[in-house]
């Protein structure tokens, strides 16, 4: 039986990538919620704190999300004073970069992280957490080509 909808097979390879991000999204939001944050939201301040100051276009090519996500994210991360936006160069654009409460609150969500992190390579096995890695990572360059 599969888990994933209760039924013997799911062969939709969409329907069983959104069921497993579900599950995995739910396991790191677990475990970063005493940081007060989702697992979307750690991974954007991550990059954030990475390419500082950067626009939301470029988080949003990054992090494979379209530019109303990231707008709707900073929006949110902005309100709780974890982000903040700066000019660039131009009137028509601007920059993100964190404030000392979302350095903070990065900071303690890393450890959050990592301790998900571990226990998801405690239940899966490293070795397959690699294999799963390399999997993952060779399938987006592939759908990524021309």
């Amino acid at each position: 039986m599969n888990r994933l909808n209760g039924t013997a097979t799911i062969s939709c390879t969409h329907l069983k990538l959104q069921c497993v991000s579900r599950v995995v999204a739910r396991h790191y939001d677990a475990y970063l919620a005493d940081s007060g944050l989702r697992g979307s939201q750690y991974a954007l301040l991550c990059n954030i704190q990475r390419h500082e100051p950067v626009r939301p276009s470029d988080l949003a090519s990054r992090l494979f999300v379209n530019n109303s996500t990231i707008t709707r994210t900073i929006r949110t991360l902005r309100r709780r004073g974890l982000v903040a936006c700066i000019a660039g160069n131009d009137d028509r654009s601007r920059h993100v970069s964190l404030t000392e409460e979302g350095r903070r609150t990065l900071q303690s969500g890393q450890r959050d992280w990592r301790r998900a992190q571990r226990a998801l390579a405690a239940r899966l096995g490293t070795a397959d957490v690699g294999q799963l890695h390399e999997l993952l990572d060779r399938v987006a360059d592939l759908l990524e080509q021309p």
